[in-house]
């Protein structure tokens, strides 16, 4: 039996929550479409290759010293588990990663009352994500368990000319990378898996922030995205070859993301 789980950053052990079971699905549903063609069997199937959001189930009972109070518990569980907005959840099996999420079923409080059990649905992105951005990790810390990550893994380069570089996605599925530029440059362009991200304003001992995930790029909090062309940077799982070139390079090049996880 699993011994616990956070959720918004509290424990379910510390609201006298106690696990039963869990159901995490292995793999997301694709999203698909399918088209039934007269005079062909069966049909056919279109998918962009993205992931539905899945359902991670916890089946619970509650714990209480007194049964008098326990309607109070319940209200304070119900204002726990509400949120707008979806937060992170850890399972104590694997604390190094959260799944982000939030309640979307109807908790029968009857039930509760009589019988102190309750099913929790958690709505969460497809993926699950390490707690640690990749280039914050440390490698003899508690979080890291049994992730491909190599000892001389970097994620920030200093850059005075075109230069080759490896980085290490060393998740399970693509993702888009935040690019930091901080210093100087003329032109700048970087290059990986055959696309390649342009920024056409020089920069003089400032900082450049391009978020692929958001389509948003940056200084000093302006908006740039007029100054981008080409396509936002993908990191692929495994190590990623990157090209740097541009004019006038002096600035460091960094590269933020958290790895995604099935």
């Amino acid at each position: 039996m699993m011994s616990d789980f956070t959720y918004k950053g509290v424990s379910a052990r510390s609201m006298g929550v106690r696990i039963k079971s869990i159901k995490r699905p292995l793999l997301a549903n694709m999203r698909q479409q399918y088209e039934d063609v007269a005079g062909r069997h069966g049909s056919y199937s279109f998918s962009d290759g993205t992931l539905e959001d899945i359902i991670v189930e916890v089946e619970c009972f509650v714990s209480v010293q007194d049964r008098s109070d326990l309607r109070y518990q319940i209200r304070q569980l119900a204002s726990w588990l509400y949120s707008r907005n979806k937060q992170q959840l850890i399972f104590d099996d694997e604390p190094d990663l959260y799944y982000y999420g939030r309640i979307t079923n109807q908790i029968d409080l009857e039930a509760l009352i009589r019988f102190g059990k309750f099913t929790l649905q958690f709505r969460c992105d497809p993926f699950s994500y390490l707690i640690e951005n990749a280039s914050e990790l440390i490698l003899d810390s508690d979080v890291t368990l049994n992730r491909d990550i190599r000892v001389d893994d970097q994620y920030s380069f200093a850059v005075t000319g075109p230069v080759m570089v490896e980085v290490n996605n060393f998740g399970m599925a693509e993702l888009y990378p935040i690019l930091q530029v901080s210093g100087s440059f003329t032109t700048l362009s970087v290059t990986t898996n055959g696309q390649t991200l342009q920024y056409t304003e020089s920069l003089v001992n400032q900082t450049l922030e391009i978020n692929g995930e958001n389509m948003t790029a940056k200084v000093a909090g302006v908006n740039k995205l007029n100054k981008v062309s080409g396509a936002f940077l993908e990191l692929i799982p495994g190590i990623n070859s990157i090209q740097i070139d541009g004019t006038g390079l002096n600035c460091t090049v960094s590269f933020f993301f958290a790895p995604r996880f099935m």
